[in-house]
């Protein structure tokens, strides 16, 4: 993901969160749900050969949008969101993984609190 793209999305939830607390009255408790698929045309973006000829022919680095490991990706995406200073440690997050030829969803990440996972950040 280029830097842009991760501060948009944490700016959105953030401002979903904002607005849930003051219709609430509460602290915002939802669960972010980040999801993957196989076969994701992302994964090309994780070939050094692809990741030059745009950049050179485009000017873009697609290297932050680099799919090579699922299960690696999305817990770093859930680091994104656990250290967003902006997002209300009521909020949860979750991670699934949808294999398109199956149909099957696998859990990554089971949904735990923002504030928990900064507190095992803090402590590990």
């Amino acid at each position: 993901m280029a830097a842009e793209q991760p501060r948009a999305v944490i700016e959105e939830i953030a401002a979903l969160a904002a607005m849930v607390g003051k219709l609430t009255k509460a602290p915002p408790a939802f669960n972010v749900v980040l999801m993957q698929h196989t076969q994701c045309g992302a994964q090309n973006f994780a070939n050094p050969e692809f990741q030059a000829t745009l950049k050179e022919k485009l000017g873009i680095d697609v290297s932050e949008s680099a799919i090579s490991d699922h299960d690696t990706d999305l817990k770093r995406d859930i680091a994104r969101l656990r250290d967003a200073p902006v997002l209300p440690g009521s909020l949860s997050v979750s991670a699934v993984l949808y294999d398109v030829k199956t149909g099957q969803l696998s859990e990554i990440a089971a949904p735990a609190t923002l504030a928990d996972l900064r507190q095992a950040a803090a402590t590990a």
